[in-house]
């Protein structure tokens, strides 16, 4: 009987019957034929065993119901409690970075008089450093203005008038000219004050994505260049060493369009596709994701200095990369200047 019970906790109720069964049926003859001596009666047993044969059928369905009824308190007692899904890292380390440029922000925008002189601002800026683990979270003083720089991932400034900096870094890692074009057009766009974070739709309430304002311009972009290359390039080697090419890289949006930038041609480059996940994913997504909606970057800092530490150490510098040399590759077959001017712009060099 006990292996029954256990047998119904799994769910395996035809098992369970079967126990159930033989139990019965090996303890009815047994209590009958006790009865049976105390009354003075023999062969009763083997008689009512004849009996309970006819009737085994209601029996089965008795025993059935009986399962069932154990089979759903069985469940609620081994019922095992539901473990929430742990919550991915990328998404923990956005939500960390909100919270921590909202408390700093929140602490330069206090009015309060004990958070006024720099010492006492710095004592609660070292808190906050520790705990957010910021890179660098400190006072800058320029003359009349006080700002505080904080950063994460890139450098963000929280200033006191409510503007924000960028500091966009550039690695080694990655082709000089290709950082260097994309960087200056997010510059320039902050310049013109079109960099900012996706605004709220007022439809759902909720900031709008980019899914919103992707109109398959990089798809048409990377099929033009191939079809250019199949169309001019009669040499079949010529020919797959530059379609090659083409396939390390991406078509990039040069003002990320979670900065508002636009799914069309002027807005799209080729890019080498490891730096182009590096700086959408590693750099911009998390760090966007910190700010608020609608939120200007009053301007762009174009941060070099990795190159600098290269040459010193005399280090080889990635001046340039796959798509330089599929641009060079691809403007041997441009005839007039027309042609030129629309190959170059597939890449947007300087």
């Amino acid at each position: 009987m006990i292996y029954a019970i256990a047998a119904i906790a799994i769910g395996a109720l035809a098992g369970a019957a079967k126990l159930v069964e033989n139990a019965l049926a090996k303890s009815i003859p047994l209590i009958i034929g006790m009865l049976a001596s105390l009354l003075g009666i023999s062969g009763l047993a083997k008689k009512d065993q004849k009996i309970i044969q006819r009737i085994r059928k209601r029996i089965d369905k008795a025993i059935d119901k009986l399962l069932m009824k154990v089979k759903k308190f069985a469940k609620k007692f081994f019922k095992k409690k539901t473990v929430p899904a742990k919550e991915s890292l990328k998404n923990k380390e956005q939500k960390n970075y909100a919270k921590a440029f909202a408390e700093v922000k929140a602490l330069v925008d206090n009015p309060k008089k004990e958070f006024t002189t720099p010492k006492k601002l710095n004592k609660r800026l070292s808190k906050l450093k520790k705990k957010y683990k910021f890179k660098q979270l400190e006072l800058l003083n320029k003359g009349k203005e006080v700002e505080i720089k904080a950063e994460i991932n890139p450098v963000k400034i929280w200033k006191y008038g409510g503007q924000i900096r960028m500091k966009i870094i550039y690695h080694p890692s990655w082709p000089f000219d290709e950082f260097m074009s994309k960087a200056k057009a997010i510059q320039k766009a902050a310049a013109n004050r079109k960099l900012r974070t996706l605004p709220i739709d007022p439809i759902t309430g909720k900031q709008k994505t980019t899914r919103q304002k992707r109109k398959g311009e990089q798809n048409k972009l990377r099929k033009k260049v191939r079809e250019y290359i199949i169309t001019k390039v009669q040499d079949q080697k010529e020919q797959s060493r530059l379609i090659n090419m083409l396939q390390l890289l991406e078509a990039d949006h040069q003002v990320e369009l979670q900065l508002m930038g636009e799914d069309k041609p002027g807005n799209l480059a080729l890019i080498e596709g490891a730096m182009n996940n590096e700086m959408g994913w590693n750099d911009f997504r998390p760090a966007l994701r910190s700010l608020p909606p609608n939120t200007i970057i009053s301007s762009v800092v174009i941060d070099t200095s990795a190159l600098e530490k290269q040459r010193k150490n005399k280090k080889k510098m990635h001046k340039t990369g796959t798509a330089s040399l599929l641009l060079n590759g691809l403007l041997k077959y441009a005839e007039g200047g027309g042609e030129v001017v629309k190959v170059r712009s597939w890449f947007k060099l300087e």
